[in-house]
């Protein structure tokens, strides 16, 4: 698990991303469902050994990547696969319900099965993390550097 921040975002997640998927973790230190779920994601990660990265953003701190996100509740997970997002969830998930949810595509990465029911999936037509907004979602954060 790694912190991101406006300084190392690029790096840690957007050219990470184009070798192994990588799920972002929108938190605050007080949002007790943050604390919840972090531990469950940590766990996820240790028993999928490599195949995904979690990275942890502080929504308080990273205002600003959160806005380029849209997060408007925490805590928010988006997977990113090669800089775009393609699944995410809102809402502290049960570890039943997220390791239901994790899975290994035919190509080997980790992904979210959103057939699960995973919470409100951030990649439906419209929503602030969509494949379309993906450009300008990184456009805004690159500009702001």
């Amino acid at each position: 698990m790694i912190d991101v921040t406006l300084a190392n975002f690029e790096s840690e997640v957007i050219a990470a991303s184009a070798q192994v998927p990588v799920l972002v973790d929108f938190w605050a230190p007080w949002c007790g469902p943050c604390r919840t779920l972090g531990p469950l994601l940590e766990k996820l990660e240790a028993a999928y050994q490599g195949r995904f990265k979690l990275v942890k953003i502080d929504s308080d701190q990273q205002q600003q990547l959160a806005a380029a996100f849209g997060i408007r509740s925490i805590p928010t997970c988006v997977l990113l696969i090669d800089g775009q997002p393609v699944d995410g969830f809102t809402g502290a998930l049960p570890e039943s319900q997220l390791l239901l949810g994790a899975q290994v595509d035919g190509l080997g990465r980790f992904v979210l099965r959103r057939a699960v029911g995973l919470g409100q999936v951030l990649v439906e037509e419209g929503s602030a993390c969509s494949r379309s907004r993906a450009t300008t979602i990184c456009a805004s954060i690159a500009c702001a550097t």
